[in-house]
């Protein structure tokens, strides 16, 4: 009994701390951020449900999530494709191919075998993220044929 209620009462623990709200500095740098992809003729948006800006560029959705503050902790994530039909042991392999050879991205199988695709780093302004943004996408881009390549040749 004295485990179920400890269990309990920590799942309520780290309810709490992923309840947390996002820093006002978070919340402005998203903000500056929005403008951007605005102005660059992209039409952002805020996930409703994790407060993630999100836009889509020839098809492909794109999603960045800020946290903390000075600096801001920037997630910038691609889709890769998702699990159906994949086959989990030649994705890992693509995956793992991809996290040894490419700089910054980082590419992960989820539990249903699709793969995930992200560049994470610290900024200390939303002029910083402008100076590297066509980079990060382009790494983005570049990550994402890489998989699909290494995906068909281990498949």
């Amino acid at each position: 009994m004295k485990k179920a209620i400890l269990l309990v009462v920590a799942l309520f623990m780290t309810s709490a701390l992923f309840a947390q709200e996002m820093s006002q500095e978070a919340k402005n740098y998203r903000a500056a951020v929005k403008t951007f992809l605005t102005s660059e003729g992209y039409s952002p948006y805020i996930d409703d449900d994790d407060e993630s800006l999100c836009f889509k560029k020839e098809g492909t959705l794109y999603w960045i999530f800020f946290e903390s503050q000075s600096p801001v902790y920037v997630e910038f994530h691609g889709e890769g494709f998702n699990g159906d039909g994949v086959d989990r042991n030649a994705a890992l392999k693509a995956v793992n191919e991809l996290n040894r050879t490419k700089r910054c991205v980082k590419g992960m199988v989820t539990t249903k075998g699709g793969i995930s695709l992200s560049i994470e780093f610290f900024s200390s302004s939303p002029d910083q993220f402008k100076k590297t943004f066509n980079s990060n996408l382009n790494a983005l881009v570049g990550a994402k044929e890489t998989v699909k390549d290494k995906y068909q040749e281990y498949k």
